[in-house]
This record gives structure tokens, sequence and C-alpha cells, in this order.
């Protein structure tokens, strides 16, 4: 239910256009019909589209006693008054002769394809649960190679059906999931358990240090700072098992010149891992 919250939803007619209109939506979940398609036929690839007529299990009779029911838990919970409803009663039976009276008056209509603005399941991804052969997107987002090679796609089409609520939320996380799949989050390969690895993913370049601690509490001739670009990443070899010092120096954005900060923010490093250097550390 929407208080002319949506542009592009049926409107009733009402004695004053100034009055805000209800508007109730019955969404009914439907599987995809595999007879329904569109194709590309002919040397000038046009489209065919073969759509079925909807199959609804939910009778007009049924939305519209939904619909009445709705409107009595407005009109005794918020103390709403409906144009032509003005009898309504909150406790009146479904088999009363008012009831049946306004049951009459509501007026339900179906919106044609094209008629929201989040249509789906025009190239469905494949289901985990059901994992049939009627699918165009694998579970990466990738188009099928025989119909075509190297093709992602990621927008609302790849969900079979769209639930009540918007789902740009869900799309978001469909485009961060497929983001780190064409380039991972973490690209930087381990070269052994001896080896230190920093990433910077500060987005702006740091100097960096790395301690040489050794075990028994000895300690070695550590390597030159060095500088890291944004991006760029640098390994250093160290005993196995024995944690290290990163030393992090930042930029001083006060200066006018390429100058970083005489204090430093450390990070435990340890060999045989990767230490990301990101945008939020803190010398605090």
């Amino acid at each position: 239910m929407s208080v002319d919250a949506s542009s592009f939803l049926p409107r009733g007619k009402s004695s004053d256009p100034k009055l805000p209109k209800f508007i109730f939506v019955v969404m009914c979940q439907a599987d995809l019909d595999a007879s329904n398609s569109i194709t590309l036929t002919g040397q000038e690839q046009k489209p065919v589209i073969r759509l079925k007529p909807r199959n609804m299990n939910l009778s007009g009779a049924k939305m519209r006693q939904f619909i009445l029911a709705a409107m009595k838990a407005l009109t005794g919970s918020a103390g709403l008054e409906f144009v032509g409803f003005e009898d309504l009663k909150v406790d009146s039976k479904p088999n009363d002769a008012v009831d049946k009276k306004f049951l009459e008056k509501i007026d339900i209509g179906f919106l044609p394809l094209g008629g929201v603005a989040h249509e789906l399941g025009t190239l469905p991804m494949v289901s985990k649960l059901d994992p049939v052969d009627d699918y165009c997107l694998d579970s990466n987002l990738r188009v099928r190679p025989e119909i075509c090679k190297g093709v992602y796609v990621c927008d609302l089409s790849c969900l079979p059906h769209s639930p009540a609520a918007n789902p740009t939320l869900t799309l978001a996380a469909l485009a961060i999931r497929l983001s780190r799949h064409l380039n991972k989050r973490l690209r930087v390969v381990v070269k052994g358990d001896t080896y230190v690895h920093a990433v910077n993913q500060s987005g702006s370049k740091v100097k960096v240090f790395l301690s040489h601690h050794k075990p028994d509490e000895q300690s070695g001739s550590a390597e030159k700072a060095l500088i890291l670009e944004s991006g760029q990443d640098h390994y250093w070899e160290r005993p196995k098992g024995v944690p290290q010092g990163l030393f992090i120096y930042r930029l001083d954005m006060a200066s006018t010149e390429e100058k970083f900060l005489d204090r430093p923010v450390v990070l435990v490093a340890h060999p045989g891992k990767v230490t990301s250097i990101m945008s939020d550390i803190s010398s605090d």
C-alpha cells in the first residue's frame, strides 16, 4: 500500500484530484515460463516476442476481499475515511450486504508489460536449488559461452522475479560481488612463509619501513624505507614465524610539497601473510 508514492502505478478516479490516493498493489509470485521468450530471427535479427496469457492463481474476488480488509484496518487504526466508502464498518462481516456493495465498487486493473521499473527474468541466473539448463547467466553473472563469450551482465534481469521491496540493494551487492570476481580484492600471491607482503590500498602513496626481528630477541639489519604508490605491493624476506613491525608514513596533506609525516602508523606484519595498508588506519 502507498499514498501517492509511485507515478507509474495505476491511479483510480477521485471526486477531488487534490485528495491523496491510496494504491493497493497485489503482487503474485510466478515462476519463469520457458514458453515466454524473445528471440532474434533472420539476417536482420528482428526480435520476436512469444508471450502467453497470464496465469492468475489469485481470483479477482479474493483480491477485492483483501483490499477491503486492508481498508477496514486503516479505517479502524488510523481513522481514515475513503471517498465513496464512508459507510464502511470496521467490524462488518464479509457476507454483509454493505460489504458486498463495497466489494463491487473496488476496481482492479492489471499492469501491462513495462508497467513497473524493475521487471526481471529476461537473463535468469542459474539456480543452485534447481539447476536446470534453461538459464542465461552462471553463478558469476557470466553469459553462457554458447550464447556469447567473455560477457558479464550485472542488472536485475538475472533475478527470476522482483520481491515486494525494491531490489536496488541486492543489485548493489551483486555489483560488488562481480567486481571482486573480475578483479580479486587481494591479488597478491604469497611467496612463502618466510616473506612479509604488504599492499597499499589506501588510495595515496605511502612510505614504509619493515623491521628485521630475529628469533631469540635478536635484530638484523633492515632495508631502507621505500615508497609504495597506490595499489603497489612489496615483499621482504624475514625469519619464519617472527612478527615484524611495518612502519607506515602518510603524506602530509598540510604541506604544499610532497612530504611525509614524521609520526608513523605501526602495523604488525606476519611472514607468510599479506598486510593491507588501508585508508582508515590511524596513528592515534
